[in-house]
């Protein structure tokens, strides 16, 4: 059985501090990390979910942990899953409250920061815990591109890589102000600087290398390709391999202070002859030491674990705490395991069910395994015997996975906790309406619904969403329209189950999605009349009376109103009023109507009547003869396109009704007999203008204007 006593006590002084604090979990209670830490207080634990986290974060003084899913699970992918991304605008995390060994950032990728003093972490004056982190491609325009530890600093920096960082000092690290880190298990490669110290610059500080492996750091100013140190730094170095840096591995620079270096059971390119002191530092070459090429397995590729052959194998501090394998340290960052490990992979760890899982034994070394045991359900069973067999899980659950390997002589487990992950699929009783196209009116409702239920019992998270706008979080959603909302709508519904997501697992979002596809028709709303003047119905008057007719109205849609008022079929208005005038010969049965239109287009339309009796007022009903020929003025005028031309002829005369223009071009004439008349001309062919009407007797002459506006 592997031993992994470290990670285990680990874990168990993780859950017991977990039942006298506080789990803040993101996003799911806090959006972000910053909003977990500043609603976090001394001894809570930040648990932050995989993805991508874009902000600059600050522990401001308080005692808590901040961790990915590894800091639970040990599972190594989470580090790479879980990104802290400081989008270029400063350090990406800042400790400088006076943070101690109690504070504790584990498990992140940390990258795209930008300061003048640590473009990743900065440190000043406090001295947090760092473990099982990926500190890379960040930017220091002053000094340490992926850590800056400044003015009493002694952080502890344990499992990290820090790769690709730059920096006008201290491409990897900067060292300074009486700042003593301690690096353990720390690989830093391929960093760059401009003016010193690629991968490790130092002033006045003393930090201490323990299992560091320092390679492929360059400084472009010819100082300290490795490790730079100046004004009295001193540095101690066991266990560590500092290989194939440029333009050398280690540099003093001759400042008024003197530095120094203690080197313990370390592989050093170019041994003591490579390490440049510039007259101004001491070189403690303790034993132990080599200078032997490490034999990596591929740098190339950023493999800097060691091959089977190299030289740093069991030749580390015989006084170090043992590798996990049970040897003598190894020199460098990773250690050579020895014997017999127990490794696998599966090709999906989660899904619905039934889930087809293929799993890959990767033990090593590879050809000295004779059996295997696979347990796929933690339930003490053995499932199978094969090198890479095939399982299908057929109930929904979270499983661990374990594979115990031998090879006659040695025997070797390997568990993977809560490693498969198997999600049973929602189930739909009822949805309403079907997916599909629907067409519906102005003014409808659709009543959208689900009805649905997790098998394995987690609640169900609903997003109705209109256009890609999310409208509810119901079961239901209510689509309901007014007289402006014709056109064409997308509604969509995404069910969850969240299952996974309150595990300490990867996450395995069961999903249904449906989509109506909603077409509003336009419809046209009923014309408002708000005052009819007057009433509909029957009207009577004497001759010489007058009634004003009008209407007040307005189309909800907006489109213009149009009117027609017609007396006895014949339109004579087409304005909102229409004035009725009778005279002594207008005794007689009259029918006046209305009709208003929008003039949408299934055109909307009101009608009104009115039945007008004229009383003959004359007592006997015989037409009266004038005693003298008149002409009047024209009603209604200006008028639009009919008027009335009212004019009396004497006994024994005869005469003519002309219309001119206004240059005096002659339109129509009409003859009439003695007596009183009242004429209607209708100029619906003629265009606006100024008209002249003329009448002419044996004895009379009189000309009139008229105005005709459309």
């Amino acid at each position: 059985m592997k031993t992994l006593n470290f990670i285990f006590v680990f874990i168990f002084i993780l859950l017991s501090s977990f039942l006298y604090a506080t789990i803040i979990n993101v996003p799911a209670d806090q959006p972000t990390i910053q909003a977990g830490i500043n609603a976090a207080v001394n001894s809570d634990t930040v648990l932050v979910q995989p993805g991508t986290y874009l902000e600059n974060i600050n522990f401001n003084g308080k005692l808590i942990t901040v961790g990915s899913l590894f800091l639970t699970t040990q599972d190594t992918t989470y580090i790479s899953q879980t990104i802290i991304d400081g989008n270029s605008i400063g350090s990406v995390v800042t400790f400088g409250s006076g943070e101690d060994s109690s504070t504790v950032l584990c498990g992140f990728t940390i990258t795209n920061g930008s300061a003048t003093f640590g473009g990743g972490i900065y440190c000043y004056n406090s001295s947090p815990s760092l473990s099982d982190l990926i500190i890379m491609n960040n930017w220091g325009d002053g000094t340490g591109g992926a850590i800056c530890c400044k003015t009493y600093s002694n952080p502890t920096i344990d499992n990290v890589i820090i790769k690709g960082n730059s920096a006008v000092s201290g491409g990897g690290v900067s060292c300074i102000d009486n700042s003593n880190p301690l690096f353990k298990n720390v690989l830093i490669v391929d960093n760059n600087s401009n003016s010193a110290g690629g991968g490790i610059e130092c002033h006045y500080s003393n930090p201490v290398l323990i299992n560091v492996s320092i390679v492929g750091n360059i400084d472009y100013g010819n100082n300290g390709g490795g490790v730079y140190l100046k004004f009295g730094s001193e540095i101690t170095v066991i266990n560590s391999i500092i290989w194939d840096n440029n333009p050398n591995e280690i540099e003093f620079r001759p400042y008024n202070e003197p530095n120094s270096i203690m080197i313990a059971y370390s592989d050093i390119q170019g041994g003591e002859a490579g390490i440049v002191t510039n007259n101004n530092g001491t070189v403690n070459w303790l034993e132990g030491n080599i200078d032997a090429d490490p034999l990596f397995v591929d740098p190339g590729s950023g493999d800097y674990h060691l091959t089977e052959n190299s030289p740093c194998i069991d030749v580390g501090d015989p006084t170090s705490p043992l590798d996990p394998d049970g040897t003598i340290a190894d020199m460098g960052a990773f250690y050579y395991h020895q014997g017999l490990l127990a490794n696998f992979e599966a090709d999906v760890t989660s899904g619905l069910v039934p889930l087809e899982v293929q799993f890959t034994d990767l033990s090593t070394p590879p050809d000295s395994t004779i059996s295997w045991q696979w347990d796929f359900e933690n339930d003490g069973i053995i499932d199978s015997y094969l090198q890479n067999p095939i399982y299908t899980y057929n109930e929904g659950g979270i499983y661990t996975v374990s594979l115990t390997v031998s090879d006659g002589t040695n025997e070797d487990t390997e568990i993977k906790e809560d490693y498969i992950n198997v999600d049973q699929p929602i189930v739909v009783t009822e949805l309403i309406p079907p997916e599909g196209n629907i067409i519906i009116d102005e003014g409808d409702v659709i009543n959208f619904s689900i009805d649905a239920y997790d098998p394995d019992g987690n609640p169900l998270e609903f997003s109705w969403q209109l256009d890609g706008v999310e409208v509810s979080t119901d079961s239901t959603y209510i689509f309901e329209t007014d007289y402006t909302s014709a056109g064409e709508y997308v509604v969509t519904l995404e069910v969850t189950d969240n299952f996974g997501t309150r595990r300490i697992t990867s996450i395995s979002r069961n999903t249904l999605n449906y989509s109506w596809d909603v077409t509003v028709d336009d419809v046209d709303q009923p014309i408002v009349v708000n005052e009819l003047i007057p009433p509909e119905g029957d009207i009577t008057i004497d001759e010489g009376d007058v009634i004003n007719f009008s209407i007040d109205a307005y189309d909800p849609d907006g489109n213009d109103l149009e009117y027609s008022w017609q007396v006895e079929g014949v339109e004579v208005s087409v304005v909102s009023t229409f004035d009725f005038i009778t005279d002594e010969n207008s005794a007689g049965e009259y029918e006046v109507t209305l009709f208003v239109t929008d003039n949408f287009g299934t055109r909307d339309e009101l009608n009104f009547l009115w039945n007008v009796t004229v009383n003959d007022v004359s007592g006997s009903g015989e037409v009266l003869i004038p005693i003298v020929t008149k002409l009047y003025q024209n009603h209604p005028n200006p008028f639009n396109p009919i008027t009335n031309i009212r004019f009396d002829i004497k006994e024994n005369e005869s005469g003519a009704l002309s219309i001119y223009n206004t240059k005096g071009q002659f339109i129509e004439s009409y003859q009439f007999e003695a007596g009183q008349h009242n004429f209607s001309w209708n100029a619906e062919n003629q265009s606006s203008g100024v008209y002249f009407y003329k009448l002419q007797t044996e004895s009379f002459i009189d000309v009139r204007k008229m105005i005709l506006l459309k």
